[in-house]
């Protein structure tokens, strides 16, 4: 057994809950700005790394950037700020206001209820 300082043990690679490959962790332990490059050698899957990251993309709330490199030497990764935008892609603007409706009210109509609505455009 050995006691760790708090730099030693942030540099270890820690296995998470369910996947604890190595590429898997080193991946997930990423931190923002970080890369990795997956060699040939450390990769035995049919598919091509990127179909990890886009997994842990999904499940573990983190943005990557990866691409195989020239040469076929391998894949790397780079994780990057979740709130950074990419290239060519706009914000969503929105609007909201609110609407209040007067409906005439007799005997026979549903509109006896209050309404009020609320409108959502996407512009």
């Amino acid at each position: 057994m050995k006691k760790l300082n708090a730099e030693e043990f942030e540099n270890l690679p820690l296995k998470g809950k369910g996947r604890s490959s190595h590429v898997f962790n080193s991946i997930v332990n990423l931190k923002i700005g970080d890369a990795i490059l997956i060699e040939k050698k450390d990769w035995s899957r049919k598919v091509s790394p990127s179909s990890l990251v886009r997994y842990i993309e999904k499940n573990h709330n983190m943005k990557f950037t990866c691409g195989a490199v020239a040469g076929g030497a391998g894949w790397a990764v780079k994780r990057i700020d979740s709130n950074t935008k990419q290239k060519n892609s706009e914000p969503i603007k929105t609007t909201t206001s609110k609407m209040n409706v007067t409906v005439p009210i007799n005997e026979h109509s549903e509109a006896r209820l209050h309404l009020k609505s609320e409108i959502v455009v996407f512009i």
